[in-house]
């Protein structure tokens, strides 16, 4: 008796640790990504402002003289973006590195308690040994828990790929204009260039157990592959424990 409480203590206590690091990461991700977008917009608006510019220079609407003062401005505002775009990089690889251990293991549980569920639903609906022990009111209640369970499991990942794409929203919207750069004032296009320079120096890594990238594909994989191996014990205990 006293050896399943302590067990069951240990394994509560951890459920709870591991529940709450996803609680904080969570929170520290959201409101990180929402400055990633802060600056992306901004990005956009200055890459609209500088297009615009010189489709005024082009078009004579404007002489050198106001060209150079305001590319020099926007250029201004690229150095400052560019600072603040690195030090959240450098706060997002800091975040990343803190919670990786606890970020491999709460997928890692995800994993295993989807399996697990497929495989103790099959059981459930056979109505074999598993199901008199629970009454109505467990059944009952046991699809609004799993709703709740993978909500919120799709909540913490949808923030993951959400987070990672919009630290790399930046970088593409760079990528974008690097068709017309050269033509483009020399400070503004130096003060582009280095940006561009600083998001490659300080990437942000999406490793999982340094074997996989965290992405949409991943992810649906992972999901799938958790069906496949639920499959497979209920194929498995419909073989050798069919009665």
């Amino acid at each position: 008796m006293t050896k399943d409480f302590c067990r069951h203590t240990v394994f509560g206590l951890m459920s709870t640790v591991l529940n709450l690091m996803a609680c904080h990461y969570f929170f520290i991700a959201l409101s990180v990504r929402i400055l990633f977008c802060i600056i992306a917009d901004e990005l956009r608006r200055l890459l609209t402002t500088m297009e615009n510019l010189f489709a005024d220079f082009h078009t004579k609407c404007i002489g050198p003289g106001l060209l150079s003062v305001k590319s020099c401005q926007l250029a201004d505002e690229f150095d400052d973006l560019s600072g603040m775009h690195t030090e959240l990089q450098v706060l997002s690889e800091k975040i990343n590195s803190m919670f990786y251990v606890q970020g491999c293991c709460v997928f890692l549980i995800l994993y295993l308690n989807n399996i697990c569920v497929l495989y103790i639903y099959y059981m459930l609906a056979k109505q074999v040994e598993l199901g008199p022990q629970f009454s109505h009111a467990i059944l009952y209640f046991l699809p609004l828990a799993l709703l709740l369970y993978y909500a919120d499991g799709y909540m913490l990942i949808d923030l993951v790929l959400r987070y990672m794409d919009a630290i790399e929203m930046p970088a593409q919207l760079l990528k974008d204009c690097a068709a017309w750069l050269p033509i483009l004032d020399r400070r503004l296009e130096e003060s582009v260039k280095l940006f561009s320079l600083k998001m490659a120096a300080f990437p942000v890594s999406r490793s999982l157990l340094y074997l996989f990238d965290v992405t949409r594909p991943m992810v649906f994989a992972t999901i799938t592959s958790t069906i496949t191996n639920a499959i497979v014990l209920v194929q498995y205990d419909y073989q050798y424990n069919e009665t």
